[in-house]
């Protein structure tokens, strides 16, 4: 299956960005440079050569202090140019795969920077594929990052936590938010996706399953990007670090849309019915055994 979209570049830093940085080095090189002419041109004159001797007398009678602090900064400089190879190479790995997006998501600015992102580029992206947990903060809070995209979009495949999962209580208890409160954070997700079903002409553009399993990680696919967060125990996962990869050849996010195409299809996660409410237990043959209305639940979630 093949993601179609409209094309997209990556989010490029303003071109103003780096200018101060430029301008300090630039002045500093003009400075060197200048000072190295200047001694060029007057190596031999009195002023130059009576500062030689002011300093030579200066090293010889202060080497019991020089010479170790230089040790100490060249020491330093070592150990610098050496973390500045080593995150070289990783930033090399890195771009490798990919990725070209990283947040530690420990303040409302660096988390309102990844949503922004999300918000812009997936406006025009068809299909989306998103597995999460309740996708209340994902799609369906007003307030969320895909919650216009979803209504434009063509076709969304969306993978949730199951309202009637036996370790939902834990998760609730793991991110401090009573259980119930977290049932109807997904409950009002799938109400939203129904009532997005009718506004379609295609309804089955829209379509759900759930898991049972403790949530692992959190995607967000718009192409070319993927967005990965992992489902801390200790955490909620808005502060928990992103990663943001672009489908670049030999890179990780062709690897990362095979893993959840696989666990799409796979008997594992139950489809939901929007027809009846119901969440549809399957077999390897994908053929029904068991069926479980969530119909009060959502019921319950609007009030």
């Amino acid at each position: 299956m093949e993601i179609n979209c409209l094309s997209q570049s990556r989010e490029t830093k303003s071109i103003f960005e780096g200018i101060p940085k430029h301008i300090v080095a630039i002045a500093i090189a003009i400075a060197i440079t200048y000072c190295f002419g200047w001694l060029v041109k007057n190596w031999n004159t009195g002023f130059v050569t009576e500062k030689v001797k002011i300093s030579s007398h200066y090293l010889e009678s202060n080497l019991f202090w020089i010479e170790p602090a230089l040790a100490i900064v060249l020491i330093i400089i070592f150990h610098i140019i050496t973390r500045l190879v080593r995150r070289s190479k990783k930033g090399g790995m890195a771009i490798a795969s990919g990725m070209f997006f990283y947040s530690p998501n420990h303040d409302k600015g660096s988390i309102e920077k990844g949503e922004k992102f999300l918000r812009e580029k997936s406006i025009e992206c068809s299909p989306i594929y998103t597995m999460g947990a309740t996708g209340w903060n994902t799609f369906s809070d007003k307030s969320s990052p895909l919650y216009t995209s979803l209504e434009s979009c063509h076709e969304a495949q969306i993978i949730l936590f199951s309202p009637i999962s036996n370790n939902l209580e834990k998760r609730a208890q793991d991110v401090n938010q009573d259980a119930n409160e977290y049932r109807n954070e997904i409950c009002k997700s799938i109400n939203y996706l129904t009532a997005l079903r009718t506004k379609g002409v295609i309804p089955e553009r829209i379509k759900l399953k759930v898991y049972n399993s403790y949530p692992g990680w959190k995607y967000i696919f718009i192409q070319p990007y993927v967005w990965v967060q992992y489902y801390s125990p200790n955490h909620h996962v808005k502060n928990t670090p992103v990663y943001m990869y672009e489908n670049v050849p030999n890179g990780i996010y062709r690897h990362l849309l095979d893993q959840f195409l696989k666990r799409w299809n796979s008997h594992w996660l139950c489809p939901y019915n929007f027809d009846n409410k119901k969440i549809e237990f399957i077999d390897k043959d994908g053929k029904i055994y068991k069926q479980e209305s969530i119909e009060q639940l959502l019921i319950d979630a609007i009030k």
